[in-house]
This record gives C-alpha cells, sequence and structure tokens, in this order.
C-alpha cells in the first residue's frame, strides 16, 4: 500500500521511526486545521507572520507523533490539537510576556493585563517544555479532571480550552460566563486535583 492510502495512525507509527515522508504526509493532512487554528489565534498585534505561527503548529505535531499514546481516552487528531494550539499560544505568549515583563512581578497570577481581552498574567506565562514526564502528567490530569467534570459541563470545558492554550475571556466567550467566573472554576479544579497539578501546569 502506498504511504498516500495510509489512514493517519498508520503513518503515525511510521513517522514514530524517523520516517520524514510520513511526518510529511501528516503534516499535509493537517494542514487545513492548522491554518483554521492559525487564523483563530494569531492577531495582527501579536506581530507574528503565518509562516512562523504553521512552524509552531509543526512543532507541535512532531510532539503529538512522539508523545500520544494509545490506551488514553483521546483520538490522535485531538491530541494533534492540544499539542500545535500550545505551541502557537506558546509563541504568542513568549511576545506577551516580553511586553509585560517590566510590571510582571509585581502582580498576582490573577491579575488583568488586558480589560478588552480578559488576558490575565497567568496567560502570559510560557508552558512547560514537552517531554516524556510532562506528558505523562498531563495524560494522568486529563484522565482524571475528565473523570469527574466531563466535556459537557462548565467545568470540562473550561479546564478543556484552558488545556488548549486559550485565554480567560476566549474561554468565557465560549462557555458563555465571564471571564472571573472561568478563573474561579479552574482554580477550583487545581484545587481538587493539587498533586497531579503540581508536576503540570498551564
Amino acid at each position: 500500500m502506498s504511504k498516500e492510502k495510509m489512514n493517519e495512525y498508520e503513518l503515525l507509527y511510521l513517522a514514530r521511526s524517523n520516517d520524514e515522508e510520513a511526518f510529511q504526509l501528516l503534516a499535509q493532512q493537517y494542514h487545513p486545521m492548522f491554518q483554521k487554528m492559525i487564523s483563530l489565534l494569531i492577531r495582527k498585534e501579536h506581530g507574528l507572520t503565518r509562516q512562523e505561527a504553521l512552524q509552531a503548529a509543526h512543532i507541535g505535531l512532531y510532539h503529538a507523533i512522539f508523545y500520544y499514546r494509545e490506551d488514553k481516552k483521546m483520538a490522535f487528531h485531538n491530541f494533534v490539537w492540544l499539542c500545535a494550539s500550545r505551541e502557537i499560544n506558546g509563541l504568542i505568549r513568549r511576545e506577551t510576556t516580553y511586553l509585560y515583563s517590566g510590571d510582571a512581578l509585581k502582580y498576582s497570577l490573577s491579575h488583568t493585563m488586558n480589560e478588552t481581552e480578559g488576558l490575565y498574567l497567568e496567560d502570559t506565562i510560557p508552558s512547560n517544555s514537552f517531554n516524556p514526564e510532562t506528558m505523562a502528567a498531563s495524560h494522568m490530569l486529563i484522565e482524571a479532571v475528565f473523570g469527574k467534570y466531563p466535556e459537557n459541563t462548565t467545568e470540562g470545558q473550561v479546564f478543556k480550552l484552558k488545556m488548549m492554550g486559550y485565554n480567560y475571556r476566549e474561554i468565557a466567550d465560549q462557555c458563555h460566563i465571564s471571564a472571573s467566573k472561568a478563573s474561579k472554576i479552574l482554580q477550583k479544579i487545581k484545587s481538587e486535583f493539587r498533586e497531579l497539578f503540581q508536576h503540570y501546569s498551564f
């Protein structure tokens, strides 16, 4: 069978064996998703090009390929979205952190940096780098939280969107709640799963 006719899981296993063609075919399959993601996340004021964002998305795809675990209850394409969006938002946050770095240490993490966008100081802190320990903790955290708060609950939605890198205003808009309530929900989840959050943060 030619690689062009393989499904994403077959290409995934080949890409894990450092098959460059398989990786490129996966990148082609996910290109429309990445373009949509970039349109949703990148704004003119961020000062980033679509090519820079696309490179970040490809890094996320690379991480997804090597850290995806088939025994966990998450489809591969959802994990790709999670990894790619985190990389793009990490790129955005590094730019935002630079803008606010002069005053960053003067405020608590819940301080609102931008009233219009609902941007909190903790939204500007880059996510942890991907590594096996971090990803294992991430999977454990996802299973534990969704085990108590399914994705169709407000808590589950807030947690999922935050994991995907959205700021509190964006989460609030999608969940039809206030940014402060979104923050309180996440703080409650962090408190309930404190031990897991000691190994993984966002």
